[in-house]
């Protein structure tokens, strides 16, 4: 039996889109495959002591990287309208010194002192809800055009206003409630970058796939990562052109306690004016009551005695009040504005 062309045509087209569809499922199941457990993530990341210099770069994400959304409220980017880089700032140039030389060690004479304590409640103060501050146009504008939010959750303008106002803060917000927003919204108007700590590489790189899909300049720091990955961001760090090459930085605790690279940038970056914030992510850990304890989120003090200027927001869905008392004074939050945000939600049953 003869068939016709149009009938050949149609046979072949069939062919190629169910060899496309067959060889794209075969890669999500390598990738899937591939991907370590989260089991795997908290082990390595329990384990990471590097003493060598930070590193990092942009993870390769695919279609299966498994994403919470309960984690962050940045699912809603619009992937057409990316982040028009408008607050770049310009570093002096820099030397960067080539990992052949050896480097003096960086002064870590941390030692941690009990201080008074000023709370401020800051879910009751109107002051923070204001609309009047010089930040407030460019806030809405940016949360509606790159994380497409048409408004504010509870507490989060708040939380913003607080700490770009430069006071430390300590947040208390259930799972869902949409912290990540409150530094990843002012990381785009400030003009340095927002150093962020966060426990777990996996939520680490869950955190840069959203910002990437939203073309907001990100990288981490962790231990599994090449040595010329990790000289590569170290350098792009301290570019002195004007291009701004990074407005948030994740690392883990241990890349912070561990690593004398990653702070000896971090002091420069200080001193030029250009680190703008430290976000400490699940900061329960630095308690000892905290059920997620790591040892070295203790040594976090270290940020607020170093760089006393640098604005700290705390960030924790879990924390009672001794818990609380205790990540404050670990942390060195002398004069601290505390947002605390009802566990009740009534669409839950």
């Amino acid at each position: 039996m003869k068939l016709g062309l149009p009938v050949l045509i149609l046979i072949f087209s069939v062919v190629i889109h169910c060899s496309a569809h067959l060889n794209k499922q075969i890669q999500i199941l390598g990738d899937y495959m591939a991907r370590p457990t989260q089991d795997d993530e908290r082990q390595r990341s329990h384990s990471m002591a590097s003493t060598t210099a930070a590193e990092g770069h942009h993870p390769p994400m695919t279609p299966s990287t498994f994403v919470d959304n309960n984690r962050s409220q940045s699912q809603f980017y619009d992937m057409n309208a990316p982040w028009d880089g408008g607050s770049c700032y310009t570093p002096a140039p820099c030397t960067y010194m080539d990992s052949n030389i050896p480097l003096t060690s960086v002064q870590r004479d941390y030692t941690r002192r009990n201080i008074d304590i000023s709370y401020t409640d800051g879910s009751g103060d109107k002051k923070w809800s204001s609309t009047d501050f010089p930040w407030t146009k460019e806030l809405e504008v940016h949360n509606k055009r790159v994380f497409g939010n048409r408004s504010f959750r509870p507490n989060q303008r708040e939380i913003i206003n607080a700490t770009m106002n430069g006071s430390d803060v300590f947040v208390l917000m259930p799972t869902g409630g949409g912290k990540s927003l409150t530094y990843q919204l002012p990381a785009l108007i400030d003009e340095g970058i927002t150093l962020v700590v966060c426990p777990l590489v996996s939520l680490i790189q869950d955190q840069i796939m959203h910002l990437s899909q939203a073309n907001i300049p990100a990288t981490y720091l962790s231990a599994n990562l090449e040595w010329t990955e990790q000289q590569r961001i170290l350098r792009d760090l301290m570019s002195p052109t004007s291009t701004c090459n990074y407005k948030l930085l994740y690392v883990t605790p241990e890349k912070i306690a561990k690593s004398d690279a990653l702070l000896r940038q971090l002091e420069i970056l200080y001193s030029r004016g250009y680190l703008s914030r430290i976000v400490i992510d699940e900061a329960h850990c630095v308690s000892q009551w905290g059920h997620d304890f790591r040892p070295d989120y203790q040594h976090l003090g270290l940020l607020k005695q170093k760089f006393p200027e640098t604005p700290v927001l705390a960030l924790t869905a879990t924390a009672t009040a001794s818990v609380k008392e205790d990540v404050v004074q670990a942390l060195g939050l002398a004069n601290c504005v505390v947002f605390k945000q009802s566990f009740n939600r009534p669409n839950l049953r």
